[in-house]
């Protein structure tokens, strides 16, 4: 099994002053590092090896792991140490349900209350994503598109559904980048963007509904391809 190996601060020193967001920082290297598939199922993270790349102490290398692993994306075993999960079919399948329903209601929720700065900011990501789209850049879309679904949950403006969300983010994201095919999907974001824009509530709920199944579908050839 192979360890982790890429830089937050490529040869920095650990920060002198306590970075109260580092933990979070770290977090976010690693579950994208596992989301665009620097590392994958099997690979051993080692905290020590992990906090010299990234230029940090131990401990929030070890706060991110923690989180990482309630989000189902790490697991911890005896001899074994710390490795990233391979997620099972019957977690996809029980996602989806879970999926259906909390994107579902974040889309009603964000079309009932998105303001035009909102709409604007979720313009802008659909743009983006199209032009990593255009560009073949994979990484670039994968993270544009993760980041139009996390904008809609935000617009939602619910703390309670973000709560909910919040330890399905590592495993949501997972199958966000199982996308063979960017076009459909790229074409359905800007649908429901401009469902949202024009405050059309059961629209919204309905594209949501059929991206989700789209999704699905997807992710679920993408699982038999690597079964296969």
């Amino acid at each position: 099994m192979s360890e982790s190996s890429a830089v937050l601060t490529p040869g920095g020193p650990a920060p002198d002053a306590p970075d109260p967001l580092l933990w979070d920082r770290v977090t976010t290297v690693l579950r994208d590092w596992i989301l665009d598939g620097r590392l994958h199922p099997g690979d051993r993270l080692v905290e020590r090896t992990i906090a010299e790349e990234l230029g940090v102490s131990r401990l929030p290398v070890r706060d991110a792991i923690n989180i990482l692993k309630g989000e189902g994306l790490l697991t911890s075993r005896p001899r074994q140490g710390v490795t990233v999960r391979r997620i099972t079919h019957r977690e996809v399948v029980e996602i989806f349900e879970v999926r259906l329903a909390l994107e579902v209601l974040a889309a009603r929720l964000a079309a009932a209350r998105a303001r035009p700065e909102d709409v604007a900011e979720l313009r802008a990501l659909v743009v983006s994503a199209r032009t990593s789209l255009e560009a073949g850049e994979t990484v670039a879309l994968n993270r544009a598109n993760n980041a139009i679904h996390d904008k809609i949950v935000e617009i939602a403006d619910n703390d309670v559904l973000s709560t909910v969300l919040a330890p399905l983010k590592g495993r949501l994201g997972w199958l966000l980048r199982q996308n063979g095919r960017p076009e459909l999907i790229h074409a359905e974001h800007g649908e429901i963007c401009e469902a949202i824009a024009s405050h059309d509530v059961e629209l919204a709920g309905e594209l949501a509904v059929r991206h989700v199944e789209t999704s699905r579908a997807v992710a679920m050839a993408v699982l038999s391809d690597l079964a296969g």
